[in-house]
């Protein structure tokens, strides 16, 4: 299931989940799905916005309602792990540090940063 809205100037947002199961009808349930601000992980800006396919380069991720641990954070780029070397959270924008690693191609079609019980961001 993938819900999508923006909730940017919104403090939180309740939304409806529609549900289908293999051979049965599609159910509707109100409000299932709440959005917060407070707790949705925003990505703001990646530098560099560049590196090389053999990996190696350190990225900073800056943003909002990013975690403290790196147990708790995840960064792939188009799937490859971008190991975590540091986050703070004590100062915004939030930071996330990490190192890319290789890749067979030059133009990357997907950015996430994945955290566990708070959902992702992804450019």
């Amino acid at each position: 299931m993938l819900l999508t809205t923006d909730i940017s100037n919104t403090a939180s947002y309740k939304c409806a989940a529609k549900v289908k199961q293999r051979d049965s009808n599609e159910i509707t349930i109100a409000d299932a799905v709440e959005y917060r601000a407070d707790k949705t992980a925003k990505i703001t800006e990646i530098s560099p916005s560049s590196g090389t396919t053999a990996g190696g380069t350190v990225i900073t991720i800056k943003g909002e309602n990013f975690f403290a641990t790196k147990q708790n954070t995840k960064v792939t780029i188009d799937g490859i792990n971008c190991p975590i070397s540091a986050i703070t959270t004590n100062a915004n924008p939030h930071t996330i540090t990490c190192t890319t690693g290789a890749r067979p191609t030059f133009t990357p079609s997907s950015f996430v940063v994945d955290l566990a019980a708070g959902g992702y961001a992804a450019t």
